[in-house]
């Protein structure tokens, strides 16, 4: 009795399983559209299958599909129709070796990849292996991502705003600018203010005409424009679109040989936290295979780990792009291999939060200046990143071996919780800061170390920071050496000093450090404090005007025109911020 019952359970199961309609996997045996049974012999794939689009075929998603996962092998093509809105939904990986194209110029038109059902736990991270509990986008071997959203400016200013408004001036008409569009209005708050580097206003668009945006809903926050710098607005909202869930973050890596294209794309639920290697826009060690790779345009939103990677990647574009509201360094790499002529250029870190207490929130930026040649920061912008001790905008970091050689230039940090730029570098290399602004940051606007450097600031404006403009920790090493040109040092009532130098573990290397054609103005105390150190320090200052300065411990010395007291020069002129303007072509 009990052989038989078993008989009969065997055959009813065997029985469902011809019934049932789901099938492991689902094999492209046509070009076609993916919702045409023809495509696949027979039958579209459902929600569980492992769908393979092998070579020679180009499978194209209209509408909405729902897979398991899908294999995009060399040869083969996933694409999304260009001229209707199309969703693909996985509980698994989108592996491309061959071609995943989602073009949309028309704004109307939305494509979407989603992955749902992530099971964060379970992601193992690191190395070269595509792993099915790590779900999300993978480029590999000689995959190639054709991304391209419609173009749009990603980034403006307004000309400053107070709370309550509901209209915003901008700078410059906005182009592609849609109702709905959701904008995030970044801090300019003094950082005397509660808030002044978290005082986001997230609102939508409601409409737009000329350079004048009408929100969906009042300001919360004033936002005003310090020293004539106005405040950044960011447009978040794009029609490509890919991710994961809240609760379950999504990534996207390339490993392929091959240069790829993510131009105006909105990735949001991205990066898995704490998990490496697991990021928003992810390169890894494609060396020379990735050059002429651009990312434009693009936002990464909500993410639990770092935004946009370039790791041992040459020659990858980041322009206008926004890293908004993610955890750990948001523009950032891996110390090892050098990544060489990477290239930042008007691209935005906002709202960069530490993972937990851990290290992270000692170290926190919004761009880590890592190792290589040839690489560039110019025209961004780092805003409201928090941390504590000595988080930053920008950070010069001593790992890397060698340190990396960067053109800085026209780059703005401002309202971050403790400084502009924070540099920790001992080294002979040459680092060049240009026409830069610091500005409204909790601490300083540069916290400069650490022994010796050969640093050069150039055209650099210092306004309203919270205790100094500059703190002053390294010393000259020879060669070069370290020296300042052409700066602005304003006070603004806030700060307590423009310079202060109190903190010197190794004497300079001969000369003393050089300050010419500068301006120090504007502080509630002594424009210059040296105090006692470990080690006495000098600093000259010619064509410069400083008002006035504090100079005690041993050995210390401060120079101004070869005089003790006051200097008559050249005055200084505030640095200039370049808008970003039209969206360039994708």
């Amino acid at each position: 009795m009990k052989r038989a019952l078993l008989a009969a359970l065997a055959a009813l199961a065997l029985l469902l399983g011809v019934a049932s309609p789901a099938r492991a996997e689902a094999r492209a045996a046509a070009s076609g559209a993916w919702s045409d049974p023809g495509t696949w012999g027979g039958r579209v794939p459902g929600p569980d299958d492992a769908v393979t689009v092998p070579d020679g075929r180009k499978v194209t998603v209209a509408g909405a599909a729902r897979a398991g996962s899908v294999h995009v092998a060399d040869g083969g093509t996933l694409a999304f129709a260009e001229d209707r809105s199309a969703t693909l939904e996985l509980h698994g990986n989108l592996v491309v070796e061959g071609t995943l194209r989602m073009v949309a110029p028309d704004p109307k038109v939305q494509q979407v990849v989603r992955f749902v059902g992530i099971d964060e736990g379970a992601v193992r991270g690191g190395g070269h292996e595509v792993l099915d509990s790590d779900v999300g986008l993978w480029a590999h071997h000689h995959g190639q991502l054709v991304i391209q959203g419609a173009a749009k400016t990603s980034w403006t200013r307004t000309r400053g705003a107070k709370a309550g408004d509901r209209r915003l001036t901008l700078e410059a008409p906005p182009v592609g600018w849609q109702a709905g569009d959701d904008l995030v209005v970044v801090p300019s708050l003094p950082p005397t203010s509660d808030h002044f580097a978290d005082a986001f206003d997230q609102a939508k668009v409601r409409s737009v005409s000329g350079a004048t945006v009408t929100l969906d809903k009042a300001l919360e926050y004033d936002h005003p424009a310090p020293g004539g710098f106005n405040p950044e607005v960011l447009n978040l909202t794009r029609n490509v679109r890919i991710g994961g869930t809240p609760d379950g973050h999504a990534h996207l890596m390339s490993m392929a040989e091959h240069k790829q294209t993510i131009d105006y794309a909105e990735l949001r639920y991205v990066g898995v936290p704490g998990k490496q290697g697991r990021y928003g826009v992810h390169f890894h060690e494609a060396g020379d295979g990735s050059r002429g790779s651009q990312v434009v345009g693009t936002v990464v939103r909500d993410a639990g780990n770092h935004a946009f990677v370039a790791h041992a990647s040459h020659g990858v574009q980041f322009r206008q792009t926004i890293s908004y509201n993610t955890e750990g360094d948001a523009y950032w790499w891996d110390p090892g291999p050098d990544t060489d002529d990477v290239l930042y250029d008007f691209a935005v870190a906002a709202l960069v939060k530490a993972a937990g207490d851990g290290p992270d929130k000692f170290r926190l930026c919004g761009f880590r200046m890592m190792q290589g040649t040839g690489n560039t920061a110019r025209h961004s912008v780092a805003v409201g990143v928090q941390g504590s001790t000595t988080s930053s905008g920008f950070h010069w970091p001593e790992e890397g071996d060698p340190h990396g050689e960067w053109t800085f230039e026209g780059n703005v940090a401002h309202n971050n919780a403790l400084h502009g730029a924070f540099n920790w570098q001992n080294d002979s290399r040459r680092h060049d800061i240009k026409d830069s602004v610091f500005y409204y940051n909790g601490e300083y606007g540069i916290d400069h170390g650490a022994y010796l450097n050969t640093y050069h600031f150039k055209g650099v404006t210092l306004y309203g920071n919270g205790q100094a403009g500059l703190n002053l920790r390294a010393g000259s090493r020879g060669g070069r050496g370290l020296s300042f040109d052409d700066l602005l040092f304003d006070g603004a009532g806030v700060s307590e000093h423009g310079i202060v130098a109190d903190d010197h573990t190794l004497p300079s290397e001969g000369d003393a450090t050089k300050f010419s054609r500068t301006e120090l103005r504007g502080s509630t105390g002594a424009e210059v404090e040296m105090s006692p150190a470990e080690v006495s320090y000098a600093i000259d200052f010619t064509d410069s005007n400083v008002a006035s300065y504090d100079v005690s411990g041993g050995g210390n010395r401060l120079r101004v025109n070869g005089d003790q007291r006051s200097g008559s020069g050249r005055l200084a002129a505030a640095a200039k911020l370049d808008q970003p303007g039209a969206p360039p072509l994708a």
